[in-house]
């Protein structure tokens, strides 16, 4: 017994067990989408306003639509009282709720690139218009940021062909970001489209000379250089694990070009080892220095993420899979993406299987997520929580960074003196840690 409601594109509600009530007003697809994506239930004085003001009975007119709605819903839904709250069970499906708080899995199968109630006009009132075009551009984004998710996620499957339709659909609603454009080459390159690839690469290149007078960055430049993996001799653990070690003390020491070659290739290398653990070690270890330490490849990064991520869940290793998907956070916080980071750093503390190194990262990224949107007393809470489990597992280099969050926390809210105090910290820790 499942029920979608599609709000993106034209919007339709959809039953496989059942034939579905068609709204008979445009107005009340209006309301049901204001139910949905509202923060708070509305009263219905205030829905009246919004939708019914020229009505003669606008009140009268919101109990017709809420009835319409009832009518559709049937057993799947209650809509009731004042303010009006909306209940859906549990096998009710919202694409607009799955691109905001869903699994790319899920958003993959959905219409990313249609507009919230596409085609629909209403004759509402000024308010409800503002708000509709403001939910209209906040879901494009968010619908931009899970496509470009969903694309790297089915890359790390093998699926080059839906990745790539994906990857298209997040480089249309957004051409000037880099990281989309960098994975539609790389899936060309991949695919073994060369010819594909250049013409993207150069179709994005003219845009960046012609509207923003600069030459394409580095993820683009290395995603045209993006080749599937040479095959390569067998090799035994320890050697392995030399390359990795020279790899990481490469990158400690500064040569961070050198140091991520080499992790590039003990991946592959891995990959011929039957050993799940260094297979998600490596790649653990090849994101985090592609992410943190070697500007501009986050994009890679993102990529050897998800391969870590599906790597990890088949085989049931939560801490690896916390790990990956608290880093997958750390970027999608980096990239303004909130709601995305939420989700994944949440995800990271509820597989992280009470792993204080892990949980205190997950922290302290959702302490400066919650602080980036001026969600100020939570963020308090988690950076606060975070710089305690660091502390207990001396995790030096965590509390350092946390602090520098605190500090900066301080310095939005006007505390001078408490930030400069943290950020001291966060510096003293940092020369200890070298």
């Amino acid at each position: 017994m499942s029920l979608e409601i599609q709000l993106l594109g034209p919007p339709v509600i959809v039953s496989e067990s059942r034939d579905v009530y068609r709204f008979r007003s445009r107005k009340t697809w209006a309301l049901l989408a204001y139910l949905l994506l509202t923060e708070r239930p509305p009263s219905r004085s205030q829905i009246a306003s919004l939708l019914f003001d020229q009505a003669e009975d606008p009140l009268g007119a919101v109990r017709w639509s809420l009835s319409e709605i009832r009518k559709a819903l049937d057993i799947d839904g209650v809509v009731e009282g004042d303010p009006v709250v909306l209940q859906l069970a549990s096998h009710v499906t919202v694409d607009v709720r799955t691109v905001t708080s869903g699994v790319w899995p899920q958003a993959a199968t959905l219409s990313l690139g249609s507009e919230l109630l596409e085609g629909l006009y209403v004759q509402a009132s000024p308010a409800f218009d503002t708000w509709l075009l403001s939910q209209r551009h906040h879901l494009a984004a968010q619908s931009e940021a899970i496509a470009h998710e969903a694309a790297v996620g089915m890359m790390s499957r093998g699926d080059l062909s839906a990745a790539l339709d994906l990857a298209a659909t997040a480089s249309a609603l957004n051409p000037f970001d880099e990281n989309h454009q960098a994975l539609v080459i790389k899936l060309y390159r991949l695919s073994g489209d060369l010819e594909g690839a250049q013409r993207q690469f150069d179709s994005y290149a003219k845009l960046c000379r012609e509207e923003l007078g600069t030459e394409p960055g580095p993820a683009a430049r290395s995603a045209l250089r993006e080749r599937p993996a040479a095959p390569v001799d067998e090799l035994d653990r320890t050697a392995l694990d030399a390359i990795v070690e020279s790899g990481m003390a490469a990158i400690a020491a500064g040569a961070t070009e050198a140091g991520v070659s080499s992790l590039r290739s003990a991946v592959a290398l891995a990959d011929r080892l039957a050993d799940v653990e260094v297979r998600l070690s490596t790649r653990l270890g090849l994101a985090e220095a592609l992410i943190h330490s070697y500007g501009g490849y986050d994009e890679e990064g993102i990529s050897v993420l998800h391969q870590a991520a599906e790597l990890a869940e088949r085989h049931e290793e939560p801490r690896a899979l916390a790990q990956a998907r608290s880093e997958l956070g750390y970027v999608d916080f980096l990239r303004g993406r909130y709601g995305r980071a939420r989700h994944w750093l949440t995800m990271a503390v509820g597989s992280a299987d009470e792993d204080s190194r892990i949980v205190s990262k997950a922290y302290g990224y959702l302490g400066a997520v919650e602080n980036d949107q001026a969600n100020y007393s939570r963020a308090r809470e988690l950076l606060a929580e975070s710089v305690e489990l660091a502390r207990r597992v001396e995790d030096r280099r965590r509390e350092s960074y946390v602090r520098s969050m605190i500090g900066r926390f301080n310095l939005l809210i006007g505390n001078l003196d408490a930030a400069e105090d943290e950020l001291q910290r966060s510096i003293a820790l940092a020369e200890t840690e070298h």
